[in-house]
């Protein structure tokens, strides 16, 4: 009976290897894919918090090459200027509080930086459309009793900037995912992105991404 040489057996087994993860990286990180994205979003420079919600449809081109086309919204909320007064031996707090909305849709290039089987990393660079509305008022003036000879406070406020804005702006993200199963991914995603009106928003989420084909 003829012996195998083991370098046979070796070869063997190293192209049995390269096949597996072959297959294996065509079958985790598909050609298509959806991707949900929720997590914290700071607007301005960090002093109003808040929730990003994002979903894309992202499309391979070439092999580290990747577009995305999205619709996401966030939504802020702070304290105003605090009013605290009492009446009739009873404290108020009548502080106003305001929120920051909107929805955007969004385009990206991506590169994928690190492309294995079961791990992806990349960056994604693009532009985005977005409809805010806003309920601070551009400036807030408070008359107190000892001025108007009311039992409260009266507020003043100035509208003088516009609250409903429509705005262009680019947006910057970086990305991880590690696959679970051939269908289902889960990672993390950090983002930056400015516009035209002046606002810029970070973000820092988890995503859940479904392989399509």
């Amino acid at each position: 009976m003829k012996r195998i040489h083991p370098l046979s057996v070796i070869t063997i087994f190293l192209f049995l290897t390269v096949l597996s993860f072959t297959v294996n990286a065509q079958k985790m990180f598909p050609g298509k894919s959806l991707v949900l994205t929720a997590g914290r979003a700071t607007h301005f420079t960090g002093d109003i918090r808040g929730l990003g919600v994002q979903t894309e449809y992202a499309v391979s081109v070439k092999k580290n090459w990747f577009w995305t086309a999205g619709l996401g919204y966030t939504i802020h909320n702070d304290k105003g200027l605090p009013v605290i007064f009492e009446y009739n031996g009873r404290t108020y707090d009548e502080t106003k509080n305001e929120t920051n909305a909107g929805i955007q849709v969004t385009g990206h290039w991506g590169y994928k930086l690190l492309n294995k089987p079961s791990d992806l990393f990349g960056v994604k660079i693009g532009g985005l459309l977005r409809y805010q509305s806003l309920s601070a008022a551009t400036s807030v003036s408070i008359l107190y009793p000892a001025l108007t000879n009311l039992p409260y406070p009266v507020y003043v406020f100035d509208n003088s900037d516009p609250q409903v804005t429509f705005a262009a702006g680019v947006s910057g993200q970086l990305f991880y995912t590690h696959a679970l199963s051939p269908k289902l991914g889960l990672g993390v995603l950090a983002g930056f992105q400015f516009d035209s009106n002046g606002d810029n928003i970070s973000q820092l989420s988890l995503s859940i991404t479904r392989f399509l084909k």
